[in-house]
């Protein structure tokens, strides 16, 4: 099976050109699973997926409060831990439509080829960012290559990127190191968060190359660029030692 969660936090302009992706998708996949967090939105996001997502089967589960796209994917994660299978593939997937659900099929074929996490990357051979301003772009691929040279994530260089497929084995693998400390980070920031620890814990790493279509999405982004570089310092001054430890023991034990 392949899980596709969706992190939405008032996406309710993005979801049906989203619905219309899944769609397409699972004509050619007929075993996705789809599934969308509303981090407590306060819009008509929720309402509109589950209206929109019937044929789909699409699974809406809401907090009632915003608690963070980190809190969003953890209770994603948590949810699909309960019924899948090592071998299943879980694809985290922004809901605001700037990511093409098609490309589930080339990094899931990575997955079955023998690798733990695959990253929709701007940075491969093929890719390209539309709709996405030169400062926003300098510092998405400056943040990257700030935490390669903390992390030396091997296999990848977008690490800020949130559209990616793991293989269910290794997010348990995670949770089992980590717990509840998996994703702590409730903003942006937990995606290099998650890529991290799990390449600690022996995570095989590949990318396969993204066009992000920015241009598509509806409303203005949610990132507060000051507050999110903030959290990023954060994360590598509290954390950094931390998952070098875990990583120096699942790679001498290997």
């Amino acid at each position: 099976m392949i899980y596709v969660v969706l992190p939405a936090y008032n996406e309710e302009k993005n979801i049906a050109p989203l619905i219309d992706g899944l769609t397409e998708l699972s004509q050619l996949v007929p075993d996705i699973v789809p599934l969308l967090v509303d981090d407590g939105s306060s819009d008509g996001t929720a309402e509109e997926a589950r209206r929109l997502g019937q044929k789909l089967h699409l699974q809406v589960i809401q907090h009632e409060t915003n608690k963070g796209l980190g809190a969003a994917i953890m209770t994603g994660l948590r949810v699909v831990c309960k019924s899948a299978n090592d071998d299943d593939i879980v694809v985290l997937l922004d809901a605001d439509n700037s990511h093409n659900p098609n490309y589930v099929i080339g990094m899931t074929k990575l997955i079955n080829k023998g690798n733990d996490v695959v990253i929709a990357s701007r940075y491969q051979p093929g890719a390209k960012e539309v709709g996405l301003s030169h400062f926003r772009s300098a510092g998405s691929r400056l943040m990257s290559l700030a935490l390669a040279s903390v992390f030396s994530v091997k296999g990848a260089k977008d690490y800020t990127c949130g559209y990616r497929a793991y293989r269910i084995s290794i997010i348990r693998k995670g949770f089992a190191e980590y717990g509840d400390q998996l994703v702590s980070e409730t903003s942006f920031v937990c995606m290099a968060e998650l890529l991290v620890k799990l390449f600690s814990v022996g995570a095989k790493v590949a990318e396969y190359p993204l066009v992000l279509r920015y241009d598509l999405k509806q409303g203005k982004s949610k990132m507060n660029i000051g507050r999110t570089l903030k959290r990023y310092l954060h994360f590598v001054v509290s954390q950094a030692k931390t998952i070098k430890q875990v990583r120096s023991r699942y790679f001498s034990s290997s």
